[in-house]
């Protein structure tokens, strides 16, 4: 008879708002050892399990994968957009309930687990609801997806993930949690044995770079030592060029290279003096401006003479012009005065009144004399002569006038230009004269005779005559010539002063590489023996890297032979599940080939037709369904041992499956459910009506809750729930079920 069931391990209850299919909030109880759903495809069977997901990892890999930008939502409901999706969930756990709720989006949320009187926020809560469901060391995220959670679109993960990470997935789910920490820290000493080898071998190498610059260094300094000269060596070479060129006399010779850098700062400033007076005295013409005193004194008094002609014109045209007015207008009245009278006198009588005041005239004589006026026009024409000519006068004793204030002004400008350049060179000879004293008291007392003595400037210097007169007799010949000649000596004595300092700073410099020497050679000592320490230090890590990987291989060996033993305690299970479900006629048995590839160890799947000897990898020869079934048999397997999660969640397992895989699939999740706690999903009606018969139970404990998924709406899932007690009363069952 069967034992009953004990209370053990459960999710209870589960809650969901505004979260991908369910918009309305929806409470759904779980609290039973089997829970089915049943429902067409597009009802919100898969939001459930996604919901489930979300909830205790925070996220949905499977929907991220299918984002097209990286902002799209797609954990909110699409018709509460602006609002928080909602997931809360409660477990029965060591006879302890426990609440843990997330609320946010796809990209944000936030979890709170309530356990008793503690309450947990984010990563808190996480880890406390890690260690409350997880039995064993594997992260729940990947506990929950290699044996708690089988989904339709992850329904062959498993097989698809690369080798080497599936063999580690199926390495802690076999409890080999220990083997991989080591072979984790075996794999870690290799890495950094290989490191400290490439560090090391870098300072030898950058150590032999040091060495052999310091070396270089040595040889060159010692060659530079080799091969420098003395100072008097120096000395005597420049010195000797002077004397030829009798810049100095061998009598006055500087007695070391500093003095002759001395006396050559001396004639640089000398040099750099003289060579802004001869700039200045080269600006001089050889013939200067002549003296125009007495000329101008005579153009200022023929303007003085032009000018008082210039005002008597001015009054005789003003007399002329006034003469000119009053005879135009007495001409002008007399003919007014005819052309009115003539027509009142009567010219044909001798005897008549006058028209005026009625005295007795001659009308004919009076016509005849007022006609003779008006007509004469002499006088008219002789004022007019007189004012022209007097205009005429008056204009050529001022064009006389601007010409003789023309030529002044040129002899002021030339006088003025005149005393310019005197004050100018009076001042450089004066400059010059100053430049002179220093240049006989240092350089001439050390080179008699070296430099041509200054030519005579005449004492009458402050006479602008007579200094130009100078300038004219002596300028332009002998001092240009002169200051040609010292800026020659003096930029010899410059120069060769020069290459004192140079040679001077070439034998300081000497003696400094001589007192360094000995330092790089110490240094080159040390440093080799720094690169002799570094050189046994690298094979010393290289032997310790030889026995890294040493134990890395031995490590890995010792890994996969225990592997291999432990799945193979796992194999007939595997097969037994895969016999089951039956999915190919040829291909009967199921097993892992593990072996190592490229250093790590790796997990392949294999079927084998044991009739023919045939093996095959079932990703390439089976179908997708079949591929399913291959994935469940592991998945089922895995979860049936790890033990890991309370629970077993399958979304729809079994599409495309035929009724006799579905018949051994209903068999195995009959066995399942009194293992651990089973939620599963189906979307076909005659599979849903099969597990709700095998599902319902025949002991105490047994317990089926169905939820059926009637339809779906924009407020959410349609969902009608039914608990199914187990059947205790027919005793043939009970029987049956023992």
């Amino acid at each position: 008879m069967s034992e009953p069931m004990e209370r053990r391990d459960a999710l209870t209850r589960l809650t969901i708002e505004r979260f991908r299919g369910f918009n309305d909030r929806v409470t759904l109880d779980f609290d039973a050892s089997a829970v089915l759903l049943v429902g067409a495809n597009g009802t919100g069977k898969t939001s459930l399990f996604d919901a489930i997901q979300w909830l205790l990892v925070g996220s949905v890999p499977r929907l991220r994968k299918q984002r097209v930008h990286r902002n799209e939502e797609f954990a909110v409901n699409r018709w509460r957009q602006r609002e928080l999706a909602v997931v809360e969930a409660e477990w029965r756990l060591g006879g302890e309930t426990i609440v843990a709720r997330r609320t946010g989006t796809s990209e944000s949320s936030s979890m709170e687990v309530v356990n008793g009187e503690h309450t947990y926020q984010d990563a808190a809560a996480a880890l406390i609801l890690t260690k409350l469901l997880v039995r064993g060391e594997l992260p729940l995220e990947e506990m929950l997806l290699t044996s708690g959670l089988l989904q339709q679109d992850d329904l062959r993960a498993l097989l698809t993930t690369k080798p080497h990470e599936r063999y580690r997935q199926i390495l802690r789910l076999l409890g080999l949690q220990v083997l991989e920490r080591f072979e984790n820290y075996s794999l870690n000493r290799l890495r950094l044995a290989r490191k400290d080898v490439q560090a090391r071998q870098r300072a030898v190498e950058e150590q032999r770079e040091v060495v052999q610059s310091i070396l270089e260094e040595v040889e060159t300094l010692q060659s530079q030592v080799d091969s420098e000269s003395s100072p008097s060596a120096y000395l005597e070479a420049i010195t000797a060029r002077l004397v030829d060129s009798e810049q100095f006399s061998s009598s006055h010779l500087p007695q070391s290279l500093e003095d002759l850098a001395s006396i050559g700062g001396v004639a640089r400033s000398l040099l750099d003096q003289i060579r802004r007076l001869e700039a200045f005295f080269s600006t001089l013409p050889d013939v200067m401006p002549a003296d125009s005193s007495h000329e101008l004194e005579t153009v200022q008094a023929e303007r003085r003479r032009i000018q008082e002609a210039l005002f008597q014109a001015q009054e005789m045209e003003e007399s002329a012009e006034l003469a000119l007015q009053h005879v135009a207008s007495v001409h002008d009245l007399v003919g007014r005065l005819a052309v009115a009278a003539l027509p009142l006198l009567d010219e044909s009588s001798d005897q008549a009144p006058c028209p005026v005041c009625q005295s007795l005239i001659s009308p004919r004589q009076v016509a005849a004399e007022l006609a003779l006026r008006s007509a004469d026009a002499a006088a008219l024409v002789s004022a007019r002569a007189a004012r022209d000519s007097a205009q005429e006068a008056l204009a050529q004793f001022q064009a006389q006038l601007a010409e003789q204030s023309r030529i002044e002004n040129s002899l002021l400008q030339t006088a003025g230009d005149r005393r310019t350049l005197a004050a100018g060179l009076r001042r450089a000879l004066l400059e010059l004269g100053s430049w002179a004293r220093p240049v006989e008291d240092s350089i001439l007392s050390l080179t008699p005779g070296a430099l041509p003595p200054l030519p005579a400037i005449s004492d009458a210097t402050n006479d602008d005559v007579l200094i130009l007169s100078w300038w004219i007799e002596h300028g332009p010949s002998e001092l240009r010539t002169w200051m040609r000649d010292i800026d020659g000596e003096l930029s010899e004595i410059a120069l060769a002063a020069e290459t004192a300092g140079a040679a001077a700073a070439a034998v300081r410099l000497a003696a400094e590489r001589s007192a360094a020497l000995p330092r790089r050679e110490v240094r080159y000592r040390e440093e080799l023996e720094h690169l002799e320490r570094l050189v046994a230090a690298e094979a010393m890590a290289r032997r310790i890297e030889g026995d890294a990987a040493v134990l890395r291989e031995r490590t890995q060996a010792v890994v996969t032979e225990l592997f291999r033993e432990r799945f193979g305690a796992l194999a007939p299970l595997v097969n037994d599940i895969y016999a089951r479900l039956d999915p190919h006629p040829a291909f009967k048995q199921l097993n892992f080939v593990v072996e190592t590839y490229r250093a790590q160890g790796t997990a392949t799947a294999s079927v084998t037709d044991e009739e023919r000897s045939v093996r095959a990898n079932p990703m390439l020869v089976f179908s997708a369904a079949q591929t399913n079934v291959v994935v469940l048999a592991l998945f089922l397997a895995l979860a049936w041992t790890a033990g890991g999660l309370p629970f077993i969640l399958l979304d729809d397992p079994l599409q495309a499956m035929d009724d006799v895989n579905a018949l051994g699939m209903a068999d195995l999740c009959r066995r399942l459910r009194r293992q651990r706690q089973l939620v599963i999903a189906t979307h076909e009606e005659r599979f849903g009506s099969l597990l709700e018969r095998k599902l319902t139970g025949r002991a105490e404990g047994e317990d089926l809750i169905v939820h059926a998924f009637l339809g779906w709406t924009r407020a959410g899932p349609s969902i009608e729930s039914r608990n199914i007690q187990p059947r205790l009363s027919d005793a043939s069952i009970r029987v049956l079920a023992s």
